[in-house]
């Protein structure tokens, strides 16, 4: 393992955030325990290297812990055992907006206040938006005015997501839960959205706009069929695609190409390395580099899309540096900086099978090859 020291600080900071799942430690005492770790084990290294290398690793430890316990703290969850709240009034602003669906606009919402029967609470909670129309014109024109950003007045009825009914069935509930949303609001006309403020996140809204866009072009050139392919393809929205074709693609096993990931990143990347492989090796891996962040912001930064691109920029970047590496420190570099933006994602079957498929694969190769 000591040619793999990064492993070390993933697996410690998993550890981390697998003993906030069992512990609950006052946050500001391990801030201060964890900091008094790291100085102790400056201090010591001249002297001490085993004791510094102890305390520096209870230090990775329990930095996972104060990463989830941070993130936690942040956002409230409404409390569980409700599951319908009628005529609820939030204030607050968009965070995200999906492309719209045929007749239904969805988007993220964070509140600064909710309010319902006089009376109300001021809390930091995320929701899943949902709104209805029977107008589609009226439905198009609050897709065509919404960015994200803007401060929103909503009024709708608020629903716990699905939960789990029989042994093994997707959990709907507690997937939104995971993702800090406490539930969805559903909205039954377009009137109970109103604009309060229309300031926005401009680098959201450019997305945004790119993403639209595209889906407006898509529609545009395509058939129903064949758009709504594309569309699950090059954004990421498979919310189009028929039931008929969808399982067709799961009777031929092929499901997984519709699912934009780590297939669809090497596919950008090999297609860029092509493109410019007639430019010096600098040029065209920053340009690789700009594509895959490109293609990552255009689906709108799926979990699996970020995972993957991010992956394939430190490889490049790596490589670019003209040092002698691992690799499998270099995917273990990504995967800290996952899972120290969001801790939650070592839960995530999605995280764990990325990684595995190429740890596992790469582990076994060297060992035959060591053997």
């Amino acid at each position: 393992m000591n040619n793999y020291p990064i492993i070390k600080v993933a697996i410690f900071f998993s550890g981390g955030i697998l003993f906030s799942r069992v512990a609950d430690i006052n946050l500001n005492l391990t801030i201060i325990f964890s900091f008094a770790c790291l100085l102790a084990a400056i201090l010591s290294i001249k002297y001490y290297k085993v004791i510094s290398s102890v305390l520096l690793f209870t230090c990775i430890f329990f930095t996972g812990y104060i990463s989830v316990k941070s993130n936690s703290s942040s956002v409230y969850i409404l409390p569980q055992d409700v599951y319908r709240i009628k005529d609820l009034t939030v204030y607050g602003r968009t965070t995200d907006i999906q492309l719209i669906k045929e007749k239904e606009l969805n988007f993220y919402f964070e509140t600064d206040s909710i309010k319902q029967d006089g009376k109300s609470l001021s809390k930091k909670v995320k929701l899943l938006c949902k709104v209805k129309d029977t107008s589609k014109r009226r439905l198009d024109s609050l897709y065509n005015t919404l960015q994200p950003g803007n401060y929103l007045e909503l009024s709708g009825d608020y629903y716990k997501g699905r939960e789990m009914r029989n042994p093994g069935e997707f959990d709907y509930n507690k997937y939104l839960n995971s993702l800090g949303i406490s539930g969805i609001l559903n909205i039954s006309e377009v009137k109970d959205v109103n604009l309060v403020n229309n300031e926005n996140d401009l680098f959201k809204s450019l997305i945004f706009s790119a993403r639209k866009y595209l889906d407006g072009e898509i529609k545009s050139l395509h058939a129903k069929e064949t758009a709504s392919l594309l569309k699950g393809l090059l954004l990421a929205d498979r919310s189009e695609i028929d039931y008929v074709t969808k399982t067709q693609f799961i009777n031929a096993g092929v499901i997984h190409i519709l699912a934009v990931s780590g297939l669809h990143v090497g596919f950008v990347a090999v297609a860029f390395l092509f493109l410019f492989g007639r430019l010096n090796i600098y040029l065209r891996s920053i340009l690789t580099i700009a594509g895959l962040l490109l293609f990552m912001f255009i689906t709108g930064v799926p979990p699996s899309v970020f995972r993957a691109a991010l992956m394939a920029v430190i490889i490049i970047l790596v490589f670019l540096s003209n040092r002698a590496t691992n690799l499998f420190n270099s995917l273990t570099l990504a995967a800290i900086i996952i899972l120290v933006l969001t801790p939650e994602e070592l839960f995530n079957p999605g995280f764990q099978l990325s990684f595995s498929a190429v740890f596992i694969p790469m582990a076994t190769i060297k060992a035959a090859a060591l053997s």
